[in-house]
């Protein structure tokens, strides 16, 4: 490697092109994480600068101290003599892309009051256009390609108004749905603030900040000889504050790989790896809760390697489990990059599917599925979706019978632990006949006696949902779910859909504050006391309603409560409870067995016997 510090009048000038491959991840840098240290920098250089060339002009030594901004690693691409000298960038595309953004949003304020400032600063973010062999060569810095279309509209632009006009967006716009637009606009503002700081000296803080941007910001560029591997740098290194992604790994690992044509290979990213980063607000959203929060595209990339596998893949292993993976090395990487869109695709209709209105049955379980908050069942799905239909009467079946099994077990409060291993192992269970995939799996479920892989029987399931205080021991959002599924049996095909409008709120039908209202039969013990504070939580004293009741009325006697609970009687299983005289502990059992017969219906479990 050859290492240099240079600064940026050095970086950009002459005729040359700083090129991101499209194997590399989109631009990334945000406002609090990126842009505002970097600009709090460029103001403290452009401060150190003034006060150097005050402390000259009154005959002392001031200079100014130069700023490092970090390291770009640069790969020279050979060229004829006389056209623009193009070089990949390995690494270091945020902070270039970002610099570059900068220089533009400081030219587009110089272009309304110091024309001399203005050419001096387009000559660090163009190429004459007369040695371009096409409107895009004029750009120094090219990004990665689902970037261009926004950089382009970026450096087109004049102002700020104006980039927000050619996308119809108001001029007030903080987001425009782009990191590269969202830096321009942060960075135009950002100059404009200050240059109205002195507006009777615009032209001179313009052209002090220009000479600190391009003779005080160093970078470290370090080219790569023949011999060094690029792919293996890009691994090493992170962005700042930024760091890679598995998925950016992986991406980087396969089309370092391809040695296509530039054509091709842009065809391929079009039609495979483009999704990711054109849908990047998705993909790298972080989903999950506690220890297991990840970026939505990594925890995809585990679940598709561990159903491909059939074996538990940690994230924090998945690119080192992706490179040493023998059968994905033997296979062409436009395979694997086809296979890895096609898996996406089914991922992503899952989250579909939850949302659809009003639900199928499949989006039942996948609704269902996601209160229950188990990511380990999805390798097992997109080994069974990606072989048989969603809507496959059969397949509708298998789902089904792993809703069954998921939530009894939830109710009965049996261990998840092991549940990757398990979903793993019935994998082998999918046949590429729905009806024998089916069979083979209701039967692997009925047949396990393990802990983990045990379907409750009718017996122990009824036990725990009438005695097992729910709203204590499990999350309110798998609460809510079993009381939604609940709401949706009783429901009408002409009945209004509840999950319409607002999320709807649990109530305690007997109040969790009873004293006041609630009183115990006289001679009753602290033992009874102990029994009301525990059934109060099950099942059978839980209903929904469309909002909550205020706290006057939830602790309410029932006569009042009941009234209020009336206007809520788009419920389906509030309809009875209009009849009850009277609310206890026997109303709440009596209820709890009612519902019970209706969840027995929702998640059936087949007699062995008879499979």
């Amino acid at each position: 490697m050859k290492a240099d510090t240079i600064n940026l009048q050095q970086a950009f000038q002459g005729w040359c092109r700083l090129e991101v491959p499209l194997y590399q991840r989109p631009y990334v840098w945000r406002q609090t994480q990126q842009w505002e240290p970097l600009w709090t920098d460029v103001l403290a250089a452009v401060n150190r600068r003034e006060g150097a060339e005050s402390a000259a002009a009154n005959g002392g030594g001031g200079f100014s101290v130069p700023h490092f901004v970090g390291a770009v690693v640069l790969q020279h691409i050979p060229s004829t003599l006389g056209s623009i000298q193009t070089r990949l960038v390995i690494d270091g595309q945020q902070r270039l892309t970002t610099l570059q953004i900068l220089l533009e949003a400081l030219a587009d304020h110089a272009r309304l009051d110091d024309h001399a400032t203005a050419q001096a600063l387009q000559m660090l973010t163009r190429n004459p256009e007369s040695l371009a062999s096409n409107s895009d060569m004029v750009f120094k810095v090219w990004p990665t390609n689902v970037d261009r279309d926004t950089f382009r509209k970026v450096m087109h632009a004049t102002s700020a108004d104006e980039l927000l006009t050619s996308i119809s967006k108001p001029s007030h716009t903080e987001d425009m749905g782009h990191q590269i637009g969202n830096c321009y606009l942060y960075f135009f503002r950002a100059v404009h603030r200050w240059l109205e700081e002195d507006p009777g000296q615009r032209a001179a803080r313009m052209r002090r900040m220009f000479d600190t941007l391009a003779q005080d910001i160093q970078l470290v560029t370090i080219e790569l000889q023949g011999a060094d591997d690029p792919q293996l740098i890009f691994e090493t290194l992170n962005a700042r504050g930024t760091p890679l992604l598995p998925a950016d790994l992986i991406k980087n690992h396969l089309f370092g790989k391809l040695k296509w044509p530039e054509a091709e290979t842009n065809s391929l990213y079009d039609a495979t790896w483009g999704e990711f980063d054109r849908a990047r607000h998705y993909w790298r959203e972080v989903v999950g809760r506690g220890h297991a929060q990840r970026p939505r595209i990594d925890l995809f990339m585990q679940f598709y390697l561990s159903a491909h596998t059939k074996a538990e893949v940690q994230v924090q292993h998945l690119y080192a489990t992706f490179k040493q993976d023998g059968d994905l090395a033997k296979e062409p990487v436009d395979a694997v990059l086809r296979r890895i869109r096609r898996h996406a695709d089914l991922f992503r209709s899952f989250d579909k599917l939850a949302c659809k209105q009003p639900p199928s049955r499949a989006s039942l379980f996948f609704r269902r599925l996601e209160a229950m908050d188990l990511w380990t069942v999805y390798p097992f799905l997109l080994a069974l979706l990606s072989k048989h239909d969603v809507d496959d009467p059969c397949t509708q079946a298998t789902l089904e019978d792993i809703e069954s099994f998921l939530v009894r077990r939830l109710v009965c409060r049996l261990n998840t632990r092991g549940y990757g291993r398990f979903f793993l192992d019935l994998i082998s269970c999918v046949d590429n006949d729905p009806q024998v995939t089916h069979d083979r799996v209701r039967s692997h479920l009925l047949k396990s006696e393990a802990a983990v892989g045990r379907w409750p029987v009718d017996d122990e399931f009824k036990r725990e949902w009438l005695g097992d205080p729910i709203y204590e021991n499990q999350l309110r959002a798998k609460v809510r779910m079993v009381l939604e599924a609940l709401e949706h049996a009783k429901m009408s095909p002409l009945s209004p859909g509840y999950w319409v409008g607002k999320q709807p709120t649990i109530e305690h039908l007997l109040p969790v504050e009873w004293a006041k209202h609630w009183p115990l039969p006289d001679g009753q013990d602290a033992e009874a006391e102990r029994h009301r504070n525990r059934v109060l939580h099950t099942i059978g004293n839980l209903t929904l309603l469309s909002a909550p009741l205020n706290s006057l009325a939830s602790n309410s006697a029932w006569s009042t409560k009941r009234t209020e609970i009336g206007k809520h009687a788009m419920f389906q299983m509030n309809v009875d409870l209009m009849q009850a005289m009277d609310w206890n502990e026997d109303q709440i059992r009596a209820r709890g067995e009612q519902l019970f017969e209706c969840a027995r219906q929702i998640w059936p479990r087949p007699d062995l016997a008879l499979c």
